[in-house]
């Protein structure tokens, strides 16, 4: 039996480990590998196949991708990406995602707890829930609204935007929860002092259900704040502070009035949808594409809705009775139930590409912040800086060049409609000027770290400059050299034989070693003194 709507819950984090250990894509893998409640979900070796899906499903899924594509989706060889869930016998069709705030309680049905680890440093945290209680399109919103904050924006007394209390309850492995509400309470109690308010509250705080199970069965600890302790992972939100929300809704009356339109096809009329020109239906549309609640519309602007969803609505399948939107925070579509593939393909294809995407948009994120850390330390202006910054550029050049090859394509799928979506997402998450920043933000750094690499090879030569001059010097004046350490010897000796074996010195050779010995003496200053500038 159809839900009424399919919510998948995604979370983009960029992890890393205490005390500065390595933050590797296998060692985070290992910790999955060594945990007995998260399980492998990557294809079998051998027949290629999931371990989860139905083999006659999964091989439509399968040839939906291009071949290069598959790697980045599904793990194969697991150098790209792994993929684990959380205790498949324990949750699917048994857990629970409880939304609790205020009077109201929305209970969704559980059926998978995924991470997903990508080799450019990033991971996503997903929740797979249906819906078969709140059958009305406002219950929707406050479920997507609700269930995707991981933190207070705020802290006031007049309330919260969050849930007052999230729940995940495993009857086999217990109850994860956060309580917003008694974390808002608790802040808000505190001493009016601010030295006090400020060690009570975590600018950091995350949560609390995710850190527990990720963690859950590990001798690893998941923690929001960063430590020196070897066995925390410290894990922070990527992009945003709200998850990224994929929903599909089954609603053939709401989906109806939607897409109705004015007269019938032999007027000669503009076929213009009840959602571009009805206000009320294009804020309940937008709210639902923009994760709004019921009445809370964000953008006030009539133009600039009918711009938005005109930008974001994909509108292959309109008139079949289909809606599919694209945004920045979420993949949409509402369907009049007229074929439950529909529903199947969204909850495979489509919401493969949005992982697909999310991760590309979160790498990118994240190289923009390791050049931006590797550009603070070249400024340092200290040698040893300097060429551990040239080593760590090196390090996320090879890993960009990597990401570029194995994670971010220009396309997935030889099907119109996988081209078209992509691109909206693509469009959506700005990836290609993303890109385009990392790859110039590289160079500049490039271009820095040649210039290092030249002055301290210059230096290198100045060096061997030197020696070189005083060997030359030693060769032209050897003579004059032999007869003033003869004069020396004679006199510290008083052996007159050395003084007689050392021949008169010109006065223009006297002149020539004192101009060449001050110069020397001057290019040496100089360059200890540029030295100390720098």
């Amino acid at each position: 039996m159809l839900a009424y709507s399919y919510h998948s819950f995604m979370l983009p984090l960029i992890w890393d480990h205490g005390n500065k250990g390595d933050p590797s894509f296998a060692k985070l893998c290992r910790v999955f590998d060594d945990n007995p409640y998260w399980n492998n979900a990557d294809p079998d070796p051998e027949t290629g196949f999931s371990p989860e899906d139905d083999p006659l499903d999964f091989y439509s899924e399968y040839q939906y991708f291009y071949p290069q594509a598959r790697g980045a989706l599904y793990g194969y060889g697991g150098k790209v990406v792994r993929s684990f869930v959380m205790a498949e016998q324990s949750v699917r069709n048994k857990a629970k995602y409880i939304i609790k705030k205020g009077d109201t309680t929305y209970n969704l049905l559980l059926n998978a707890i995924r991470v997903k680890i990508y080799s450019s440093g990033v991971m996503l945290f997903m929740l797979e829930c249906e819906n078969h209680e709140h059958c009305d399109l406002a219950s929707v919103k406050a479920i997507n609204d609700y269930g995707r904050r991981i933190c207070l924006p705020f802290i006031k007394p007049f309330g919260s935007a969050c849930a007052d209390k999230l729940e995940i309850v495993i009857d086999d492995l217990g109850v994860f929860e956060t309580d917003f509400d008694a974390f808002r309470q608790r802040m808000l109690d505190a001493s009016a002092d601010k030295d006090s308010r400020r060690r009570a509250i975590n600018l950091d705080y995350m949560a609390g259900y995710i850190r527990r199970l990720l963690g859950f069965g590990s001798e690893y600890e998941f923690v929001s704040s960063e430590t020196r302790n070897k066995k925390h992972i410290f894990i922070r939100p990527a992009l945003d502070d709200r998850m990224f929300v994929a929903c599909a809704v089954t609603d053939r009356e709401r989906t109806g009035a939607f897409l109705s339109v004015p007269g019938n096809d032999t007027e000669k009329i503009e076929r213009e949808y009840a959602f571009m020109r009805d206000e009320p239906l294009q804020k309940s549309l937008y709210e639902l594409i923009f994760l709004d609640r019921e009445d809370y519309c964000s953008c006030m602007n009539e133009k600039m809705r009918k711009e938005l969803l005109d930008a974001h609505v994909y509108k292959r399948w309109l008139d079949s009775g289909s809606i599919y939107a694209i945004a920045a925070q979420s993949l949409v579509m509402l369907t009049d139930g007229g074929a439950s593939f529909l529903v199947d393909n969204f909850l495979t294809e489509y919401v493969k590409m949005a992982c697909l995407c999310l991760a590309q948009r979160a790498s990118l994120i994240l190289f923009q912040k390791q050049i931006a850390a590797i550009s603070t330390r070249m400024n340092d202006g200290k040698k040893r800086t300097g060429v551990r910054s040239v080593s760590a550029l090196m390090n996320v050049q090879e890993r960009f060049s990597t990401f570029e090859s194995q994670l971010c394509f220009d396309e997935i799928s030889s099907q119109e409609q996988a081209i078209e979506l992509y691109d909206m997402f693509r469009s959506s998450f700005k990836i290609e000027g993303e890109l385009e920043n990392v790859k110039s933000q590289l160079e500049g750094l490039n271009h820095t770290a040649d210039t290092y690499l030249e002055l301290g090879f210059n230096k290198i030569g100045y060096i061997f400059a030197l020696l070189g001059a005083i060997y030359a010097l030693g060769e032209i004046f050897k003579d004059e050299f032999a007869a003033l350490i003869g004069r020396g010897l004679a006199r510290l000796t008083g052996n007159s034989e050395y003084a007689s074996e050392a021949a008169p010195l010109p006065v223009w050779t006297l002149f020539g070693i004192l101009v060449l010995s001050g110069a020397l003496v001057w290019f040496i200053v100089r360059f200890y003194y540029r030295r100390r500038r720098r």
